[in-house]
């Protein structure tokens, strides 16, 4: 597969990623890896009580989804993937169990720092299946630029 490295995005370029439809195994798992048991994520009855069709979605169990890693992207950032150095995010509308939400990122903005690395600024947005905005936010991701044939042959040497 053929990598990408930081001077290879420009800023409007778009991905999209898997289509997920949220089950009661993405909450029993979110639920068995964090601890959180609130009642609203995890029984039917209470949410219904509460006004809701089914149980809510963990906001941060949706911006796992979100996750570049994820993403099918990610295959050609093997070489280059350095750090996730941060995430902003806001939640725009609830997701539900049956939902089916699906990630897609913009790149925001491309910043080299040196000659070997530099930020590669995400938008990322989550929409369900009507195609209503679930999560916006921003993936802050620190990329390898791409290798020159000089500086290949310097390590080489070195």
């Amino acid at each position: 597969m053929p990598q990408r490295y930081l001077d290879d995005f420009k800023p409007g370029d778009h991905f999209v990623s898997r289509p997920q439809t949220l089950g009661e195994k993405h909450f029993a798992a979110f639920a068995a890896m964090t601890g959180d048991s609130h009642p609203i994520h995890y029984d039917h009855d209470y949410a219904r009580l509460r006004g809701w069709e089914a149980p809510l979605a963990h906001g941060l169990l949706l911006l796992g989804l979100c996750a570049i890693g994820a993403a099918p992207i990610s295959e050609e950032l093997k070489d280059s993937m350095v750090a996730m150095l941060g995430n902003d995010v806001r939640y725009k509308r609830p997701a539900i169990i049956g939902d089916t939400v699906t990630p897609e990122f913009t790149v925001k903005a491309v910043e080299a720092k040196d000659a070997e690395k530099g930020i590669l600024r995400l938008a990322i947005a989550l929409y369900n299946q009507r195609r209503e905005l679930v999560l916006e936010g921003t993936h802050i991701v620190m990329l390898k630029r791409r290798p020159t044939a000089t500086a290949d042959h310097r390590h080489e040497l070195g």
